[in-house]
């Protein structure tokens, strides 16, 4: 008569880890990437990447030549002064290190998922707030415009540059690097909450 041996289970474990931990992982070098860019005339003048929207910082890689420079956006700020902190994007950015340790230690999957998904709201939130470069510019051009309607009611000579719309040539546009932060991190949450099941065990019976 066959002998059965007793089942053997399988170590609990979680089929979705590695691939949470690289995403996670690819998301935070997401932060080192150009988030919100300053156009003008469709040329790439500044732009901010993830970690350099929370300290108020920015790069300009390719400046125009003096020649053909235009107005700066943002002339009229002090040197010293930053373009603005933008605080949700740092709550994502902790949210992002919380979940990366948790998925790291090999526990908390749920928690590790609720962070990320704190991660995504503060940055769909930011983004429909406006970014500080963004907010800096719709300010700076309604600065403008109020200018241009106080100098019409005093009869002085006209611009010829009145005609052109400034929100037209200088832009400030979100890159795909940040719809792209978005999507690795809710590839993580749809793993976190959707993915195997995390106490999935193995049943092995060996018969002999």
């Amino acid at each position: 008569m066959p002998r059965v041996a007793s089942p053997k289970f399988a170590p609990t474990n979680d089929p979705s880890r590695i691939i949470r931990l690289s995403t996670l992982v690819a998301a935070l070098l997401c932060f080192f990437l150009p988030w919100v860019e300053l156009h003008c005339a469709n040329q790439r003048l500044v732009y901010q990447n993830g970690f350099q929207t929370i300290i108020g910082t920015a790069t300009a890689p390719e400046l125009p030549t003096p020649t053909n420079r235009a107005p700066h956006p943002f002339k009229n700020k002090d040197a010293e002064t930053t373009l603005g902190y933008a605080w949700l994007v740092s709550i994502a950015l902790i949210s992002l290190i919380a979940a990366l340790i948790f998925t790291i230690n090999h526990h908390g999957r749920s928690i590790s998922s609720l962070f990320v998904a704190l991660a995504i709201a503060s940055l769909g939130l930011q983004a429909a707030l406006g970014f500080p470069m963004q907010v800096n510019l719709k300010k700076d051009q309604q600065e403008k415009a109020n200018a241009k309607k106080q100098a019409t009611t005093k009869n002085q000579p006209p611009d010829p540059f009145d005609n052109i719309d400034p929100a037209k040539i200088v832009t400030v546009k979100l890159s795909p690097w940040f719809y792209a932060e978005l999507a690795l991190l809710t590839t993580v949450v749809g793993l976190g909450f959707f993915g195997p099941g995390i106490n999935e065990i193995k049943v092995r019976p060996l018969i002999r």
